[in-house]
Order: structure tokens, then sequence, then C-alpha cells
């Protein structure tokens, strides 16, 4: 994605969950992105990136409803996978949601990309791209 609004050349970006609410909202919303924000160094052929990764947590209960987010911001190399179960819509038990993430597989295309064409991949975990 173009990352202008963000200060920096590109967004490559990940939706890692998407889980289906079934108290308040019907609708199946996005819980977990994990983003690469990239910088590109044309002078020194360097693409500086830094990662951010950001969950969202939604608690619908009577009468209240809590919204908890955590983010983080550097260089991660993590594998996730996970899956939830409940009743679906026909009333049956049934799988919500599965997931597997390696931020590998988002990171390793854009590395080899940039190394193919002769420039540096830096990742950035602290200050500025």
């Amino acid at each position: 994605m173009d990352g202008r609004a963000e200060n920096v050349d590109l967004i490559a970006e990940w939706k890692i969950v998407e889980a289906t609410w079934f108290e308040i909202f019907a609708k199946a919303n996005l819980t977990k992105v994990f983003r690469i924000t990239l910088k590109l160094d044309p002078e020194k052929h360097k693409l500086r990136a830094q990662d951010h990764e950001y969950t969202v947590e939604w608690r619908a209960s009577v009468p209240s409803l809590s919204l908890a987010v955590s983010s983080f911001k550097g260089q991660m190399n993590s594998v996730e996978f996970g899956a939830a179960y409940a009743f679906t819509e026909e009333l049956a038990p049934g799988q919500v949601y599965k997931y597997r993430f390696n931020t590998n597989e988002l990171k390793k295309p854009i590395q080899e990309a940039v190394a193919a064409c002769g420039w540096t991949y830096k990742g950035v975990a602290f200050g500025k791209l």
C-alpha cells in the first residue's frame, strides 16, 4: 500500500485473524494486523523496514462493552497459530476461525525482491525509518 499517510514509502500488511463476533456484532471483523512500514533510501540502495503488530479485542456482555488494544513496533520473528470453536449461526458447534502466521511469510519475499534489485534490506528496531 502507499505509505504517504504514515510518512513512509510503502506498507506491506497481513490481516492475521478474522473472527466472527457472536454477541453484539454479527459481522466478521479484524482482530490482528501485522504490517511492515518501508522507506526507500535510493542513495544507499537500502530499504529500511520496521515491523508493527496490532491486536484489538472486543468483549461484549450485559450491560458493558470493552475494547483492548495492544501494539508492537520494532523487529519481529514469530510463528503463531490458533483456532476457536463455538456454536455457529446454525446452532451447531463449529470452527469460528483458524489461522497460522509466520512473519517470514511476509518479510522473506520483500527481502528477496530487494536483494534481486541489488539493494539491502535493513530492519529498524528503534528510531525513525
